[in-house]
């Protein structure tokens, strides 16, 4: 409790509680709540097409998002140059949850707007496996999941606080 909280006491962690009526949409589930955090670390947008940027070798991502862009009468394409993949999506829909759900526009500057936060735990987590599936990377033999982006302190502190809401640790 804060109360047995004295000067000089360090908290080695703190979870945030989860609110206690988190919102349900039956639209804006754990599928999208992953293209969010996809679109966090690898999305930017012209006009109305929403670009996820990846590798090649993530062309599996095509199909989950094509699905996605389906459930919000959306469309999705795609192309490979050498290592590089770029998917397009056209969706106003997806254009406009991701206008309620992502602040900014640029690597600098894009975090997440405070709807995120009346979500649940699950919501969330969904939100962070998408974003580490971006800009994630497994480190297997340390048991942690390494991530690498640009000076963004918008995205810094979304990121503490959302390590404090499922209850993960993070170190930047």
């Amino acid at each position: 409790k804060t109360s047995d909280l004295q000067v000089g006491d360090v908290l080695g962690q703190v979870r945030i509680p989860e609110p206690e009526n988190p919102r349900v949409s039956l639209a804006i589930g754990n599928e999208v709540a992953w293209f969010l955090g996809l679109y966090l670390a690898e999305g930017s947008r012209s006009e109305d097409t929403i670009q996820i940027s990846g590798h090649a070798d993530e062309v599996y991502r095509v199909e989950r998002i094509r699905k996605i862009a389906d459930s919000f009468g959306g469309s999705v394409a795609f192309t490979l140059d050498g290592n590089k993949l770029s998917i397009r999506v056209y969706s106003r829909v997806l254009n406009a949850v991701i206008d309620d759900h992502i602040s900014g526009h640029t690597a600098h500057d894009k975090g997440l707007t405070v709807r995120c936060w009346s979500y649940s735990n699950g919501w969330l987590e969904s939100l962070l496996n998408g974003y580490l599936d971006g800009d994630g990377h497994h480190d297997e033999e340390n048991r942690r999941w390494r991530i690498g982006f640009a000076r963004n302190y918008n995205l810094e502190r979304d990121l503490r606080a959302l390590a404090a809401r499922i209850g993960f640790s993070l170190t930047l």
